[in-house]
């Protein structure tokens, strides 16, 4: 019998526990499987018949294996391997594409430090800055397509024979496509659901309610929300919109921009 423990009793985590599943039943494999979570307001309480508990109420050492079903890996196995997790048995299962301390390429889209997003939103042609959140079954710099031919349908790539027809690179307005960049600015929310096209400028610090279509750019420290999404109101005061622009907080590591974001708050 295998105590497999899946840490996150939340979206991505039920991913994790049904792929686990199916794999246990595959194998014949006897496996008794418990979700744990930092939300105490699920202590004791059970996700899809599962039982759902605290790290802290735990016997973590008990495990065979603790997989980590949300995006932020290491800050949950720092905080396992403090309650007695062994670290040969914590496993990460979303990759660092999803969220890292460190800029990087995921396709055709730049992702700034520390920013994230989850796993089922897609991004295409877009630049995301530093210190952003995004939710769930997003869609971000979708490129369209070319509606000035005869027809919208790809006959070339559905029924052409040459070696170029299984190149999608290879579109005669790809060069545009890749001009027409999705800018999203530092320190962004983006809620679930959300839609943007390529070309469209989203300011520093706005909101993005969701479910929203954003077919313009956005200016900075504003919330929008609808289809197609509307200022619904501007975050913060002047001075405190001005404060965070000439601080740059976004530019620093973790540590010091969570300084400089005290100090204003403290002015």
């Amino acid at each position: 019998m295998k105590n497999i423990a899946v840490f996150g009793a939340c979206r991505e985590g039920l991913e994790v526990y049904r792929n686990l599943y199916s794999s246990s039943l595959i194998n014949h494999q006897e496996v008794t499987f418990v979700f744990i979570d930092n939300d105490s307001r699920l202590s004791s309480s059970t996700y899809e018949g599962v039982k759902v508990l605290s790290p802290y109420e735990a016997d973590l050492s008990l495990f065979d294996l603790i997989v980590v079903g949300i995006i932020a890996f290491e800050r949950v196995k720092e905080q396992l391997i403090s309650l007695n997790a062994a670290p040969d048995k914590i496993k990460r299962y979303y990759s660092e594409a999803y969220y890292s301390d460190q800029s990087r390429r995921v396709g055709m889209a730049s992702i700034g430090k520390y920013s994230y997003f989850k796993p089922s939103t897609v991004l295409y042609n877009v630049e995301i800055g530093n210190y952003c959140h995004i939710g769930a079954d997003c869609r971000l710099g979708l490129i369209g397509h070319d509606v000035s031919r005869l027809t919208t349908y790809p006959f070339e790539y559905q029924f052409g024979k040459s070696k170029e027809s299984f190149d999608c690179s290879k579109d005669k307005t790809i060069d545009l496509k890749k001009q027409n960049v999705l800018k999203i600015g530092h320190d962004v929310y983006i809620g679930e659901g959300v839609t943007i096209m390529s070309g469209i400028e989203i300011g520093i610090g706005a909101v993005i309610g969701s479910k929203s279509v954003v077919t313009k750019d956005v200016p900075p420290f504003t919330v929008v929300a609808g289809t197609p999404a509307k200022i619904l109101s501007e975050r913060l005061t002047p001075s405190e919109r001005t404060a965070l622009l000439e601080s740059k907080w976004w530019e620093f590591d973790k540590e010091e921009a969570f300084a400089i974001l005290n100090k204003i708050v403290n002015t």
